[in-house]
């Protein structure tokens, strides 16, 4: 397991986020396919899987705008069961990214929005928060772990090195 934060300074016309990214290795690859979803996408997600995959797909009718791509190796059975998990974390609007791939999975959560006077005055980045509670990490790490079981059987997650 890798839990990482990213300040993300790309956003155009909002202020600075800080990012939450768990991502669970899997000891060998899994038979199953690749599919991301991203809410909210600018096109500047520097930290993003989505944009790699190759394949648009169709996304869940959600509040928030998204993106939804694969790999091209998903059944029908597959993209329904991924879509239900994908509708229900995204109904949380601080989650940014969640993708599943047979490597590993990653989920992507907002921690903390800049200040805005350091940011519109200085171009500085702050964030008012010190530490990251414990609730939060955890909450990541279930909906990793939830997405990791979510379409196939076998292999073991590890800690090893970093997913997709």
């Amino acid at each position: 397991m890798r839990i990482e934060l990213l300040a993300d300074t790309m956003v155009t016309r909002r202020l600075p986020q800080l990012w939450l990214r768990v991502t669970l290795s899997e000891v060998s690859e899994r038979s199953r396919p690749a599919i991301g979803v991203l809410a909210r996408p600018t096109g500047a997600e520097y930290y993003s899987l989505v944009h790699d995959l190759p394949e648009w797909m169709a996304p869940p009718q959600m509040d928030a705008s998204v993106l939804m791509r694969g790999d091209g190796r998903a059944t029908a059975c597959q993209v329904e069961r991924a879509i239900a998990i994908f509708r229900n974390l995204f109904s949380d609007p601080a989650l940014k990214e969640a993708v599943i791939s047979p490597r590993g999975t990653r989920v992507i959560r907002q921690v903390a929005q800049g200040e805005r006077g350091a940011h519109l005055l200085l171009r500085q980045i702050r964030f008012a928060v010190t530490t990251i509670s414990a609730d939060l990490v955890s909450k990541a790490v279930a909906e990793a772990q939830s997405l990791s079981e979510a379409l196939a059987a076998g292999g073991a997650i590890t800690a090893v090195h970093e997913a997709a």
